[in-house]
């Protein structure tokens, strides 16, 4: 019996572990266009799906300076979900239930940004 559970929690834990890698393997990416600037991403889910219950972000690049990236819940009301600063090398993940159709990220440069480059890769979980 011990032995049946062990290869069950070892089956279980596998099969997690790839669900969080296979949603970072995303063709659905968004590129920062002018870091130096403010911008508003919206995230949307794929046409096919109904019923979305989570989301996976993954922020990443490097900024040579300072900046600001949101991920806000209901734009028409600004609900701020998740807020971070980021700078240097970018390794970022957002994930969790939720039940709307898009995702708004905002990015805020500061003043020192001098170079880099930032990427989103993002994913829905819903029903097709």
């Amino acid at each position: 019996m011990k032995k049946v559970l062990l290869y069950f929690s070892s089956f279980v834990l596998f099969i997690y572990l790839l669900d969080i890698q296979l949603h970072f393997i995303s063709d659905r990416v968004v590129k920062i266009k002018d870091i130096h600037k403010k911008e508003i991403i919206h995230l949307a889910k794929d046409k096919d799906q109904e019923h979305v219950f989570s989301f996976h972000v993954h922020v990443y690049g490097h900024l040579g300076g300072q900046a600001t990236i949101s991920l806000i819940q209901d734009s028409s009301k600004g609900s701020l979900r998740e807020k971070e600063s980021i700078s240097g090398e970018v390794d970022l993940v957002w994930r969790g239930d939720w039940y709307a159709d898009r995702i708004d990220i905002v990015y805020e440069p500061s003043n020192s940004i001098m170079s880099g480059e930032i990427e989103i890769s993002y994913d829905f979980d819903g029903i097709f």
